[in-house]
């Protein structure tokens, strides 16, 4: 039947004459309706349910900085990909609106440095990286991407859809401890090493392993 026609809460909703699809938008009020199909004369009929999803989006943001390169007053690159849906279906990212990134370092003192990033562009499938300067004693990094989506079936009204992470680096910082124990592995033998603050190895130390 390609000039099928779907009724719901009184209004026709056709067929694309490319596609043959019949596209039934979002609802303010998502459920189960009860929608006729029938043909375009209206000859035939029946009565079928639709589960109609509302208008709602979520976006996932996957985040990676390289512990390695906090090292300060160095550069360090965050890496961002981005995915948005529509009711858990795929949705493009150029329906976001308003886009910006705000990446927070905080040192052992307390004293956070935010940088805002606006009018950045987000591409499916592709990374955008931010690399930003280091400051002396960081702590935390915390970066958060922003943006607004127009809501159609309330209005066009703005939802906000928000993404952050945290790494945090230098706890030993903050502590008494001038060492600390890792696990490492050399070719085929796991070693047991206890290292200063800079990475240096400190001999004669007791250890006791729990396992």
């Amino acid at each position: 039947m390609p000039d099928a026609a779907v009724w719901l809460e009184g209004r026709k909703f056709t067929a694309d004459a490319k596609t043959g699809r019949i596209i039934i938008p979002f609802t303010a009020q998502p459920g189960q309706k009860k929608v006729v199909l029938a043909d375009a004369t209206g000859s035939f009929a029946s009565l079928a349910t639709l589960d109609q999803p509302g208008e709602s989006y979520n976006l996932a943001t996957s985040m990676h900085l390289e512990r390695e390169q906090l090292l300060a007053r160095r550069e360090a690159t965050l890496v961002i990909r981005a995915d948005l849906t529509a009711s858990d279906a795929p949705a493009p990212l150029s329906l976001l609106q308003d886009l910006s990134l705000t990446v927070v370092t905080n040192n052992l003192d307390g004293v956070p440095t935010t940088t805002v990033v606006k009018d950045l562009k987000l591409e499916a499938a592709k990374d955008y990286t931010y690399t930003f300067r280091v400051p002396d004693r960081v702590q935390t990094v915390t970066a958060t991407l922003q943006a607004k989506i127009a809501n159609i079936s309330k209005g066009g009204e703005k939802q906000p859809l928000i993404g952050t992470h945290e790494w945090q680096i230098n706890g030993i910082d903050s502590t008494a401890t001038t060492g600390t124990g890792f696990l490492s592995r050399f070719g085929p033998n796991y070693v047991w090493e206890v290292l200063g603050k800079n990475g240096e190895p400190l001999s004669g130390q007791v250890v006791t392993l729990h396992l």
